[in-house]
């Protein structure tokens, strides 16, 4: 978000997409001491035109532009709009157990990239230079899909893959695999290309409650008891679900680690530790402008499963379609599910969190930082009592960030983290 001629940062979530279509490159992405990557502003180039706040994914869509996407589908209070909400996993065993929760995403994109349905795909590839660095890639070749499987907790800047769709006048059909604020972002800017829009033929959205800074890999490093100029490679998650965590040192050794442990796949989450301050006010947690959105099933129906399961939703025509042509020719499974377990399944009901008192938590965010616009909070009513929850969130956030508490945290004991995880995210409710 750009205003008054300065970058929002508190609001910016660095999906890269008004880098990517801004018309006179008045805006470089500038990478920040803990990884993010926010854009850049150079004043003597901007025309002032409007367009990078026009498709920034911080602003709320128009109902005109709802109706476009969406046309009269039914729509959740929750979870968006949809078609149908399904549970399934990839029929290919490899994918399934190497992806972070049933293989959905990798199973389809390589599905459409064989069918010649698409001509590449937007995913998220290691930095070959740099083994704390992710970078999203417009790839055309299977093995970077498979290459790219599993989750990536650490910043993820979109401008470059985007740019590359716009230029590469070859491409005809592209598939975008994002988070929640990404998809958004390109969302938004398809609305105002056609040329843009007609290139892109699916956005598949991931589930996110908040992601994550480069400090969070320190952190889980120091968990594991590893320098972090030893490392070759990591994987934040795969091998079955919940999965583990893999490190590659550079003496060809292995570290595997389970993700379950409450020390790394609750406490951070729970307390937003490492997470950018636009996670605390992003309403959208299971990518609701995206084609098809997808997740992880965490539900006691499925707490035995140790190959993984995904939750998804189809939202549009394309999307359906996508999934049940793939259910037909036998890539994936996927059994109905009713949406309000899907609801359920994000622990601790963060669905519900990030849509209630989200404009308080703004406004609050205001008082520290006046570059947000007043009109994103002045048709809101926030009360005395919704101030002061938005502030116990935040001042969650800011304890456990401390250098000290992380110090302490990343070497205490799992009971420890047991009760940390019992902390509210509410001072009136609990989620």
């Amino acid at each position: 978000m750009i205003n008054n001629g300065s970058v929002v940062k508190s609001l910016c979530s660095q999906c890269g997409v008004c880098i990517a279509f801004c018309p006179t490159q008045a805006l470089r992405s500038k990478r920040d001491a803990y990884g993010l990557n926010f854009p850049s502003l150079i004043p003597s180039k901007c025309t002032l035109c409007g367009l990078c706040n026009k498709i920034c994914p911080s602003y709320e869509f128009d109902n005109s532009s709802i109706k476009e996407i969406f046309n009269d589908q039914k729509r959740h209070s929750l979870l968006g709009y949809y078609i149908g909400s399904y549970y399934g996993f990839s029929n290919d065993e490899s994918i399934r157990i190497k992806s972070s929760s049933g293989g959905i995403v990798p199973a389809l994109l390589l599905y459409l990239l064989q069918k010649g349905e698409i001509d590449g795909a937007v995913v998220v590839l290691p930095n070959s230079d740099n083994p704390f660095m992710m970078q999203a890639v417009l790839t055309k070749e299977s093995k970077d899909i498979r290459v790219a499987m599993g989750s990536k907790y650490c910043p993820v800047a979109f401008d470059s893959a985007i740019e590359q769709i716009r230029r590469d006048e070859n491409l005809k059909r592209v598939a975008v695999v994002g988070l929640p604020c990404q998809i958004r972002g390109i969302r938004k800017a398809m609305l105002v290309d056609r040329n843009f829009r007609n290139k892109i033929h699916v956005l598949i959205g991931i589930y996110c409650k908040q992601t994550k800074d480069s400090r969070f890999t320190d952190y889980v490093l120091s968990r594991l008891g590893i320098k972090r100029e030893d490392v070759h490679k990591i994987d934040y998650r795969g091998e079955g679900w919940p999965g583990y965590i893999q490190v590659t040192l550079k003496d060809g050794q292995q570290r595997l680690h389970p993700f379950s442990d409450v020390a790394i796949s609750r406490t951070p989450w729970l307390n937003f530790n490492f997470s950018p301050l636009a996670c605390l006010v992003c309403d959208d947690a299971t990518a609701e402008y995206a084609d098809i959105s997808t997740g992880d099933a965490w539900l006691s129906e499925f707490e035995s499963d140790s190959k993984g399961t995904s939750l998804f939703i189809t939202r549009t025509p394309i999307g359906e379609e996508i999934v049940q042509n793939a259910v037909q020719d036998k890539i994936i499974t996927a059994e109905p599910i009713q949406p309000e377990k899907v609801v359920e399944s994000q622990y601790p009901k963060a669905i519900v969190f990030k849509k209630q008192n989200k404009y308080a938590r703004i406004a609050l965010l205001r008082l520290f930082d006046r570059r947000i616009p007043i009109s994103m909070i002045s048709k809101q009513k926030v009360s005395i009592s919704e101030l002061l929850d938005a502030f116990w969130i935040f001042s969650i956030r800011y304890f456990f960030s401390l250098s000290v508490v992380l110090l302490l945290t990343s070497k205490s004991p799992a009971v420890v983290h047991k009760i940390l995880a019992k902390i509210p995210l509410s001072l009136k409710r609990r989620y």
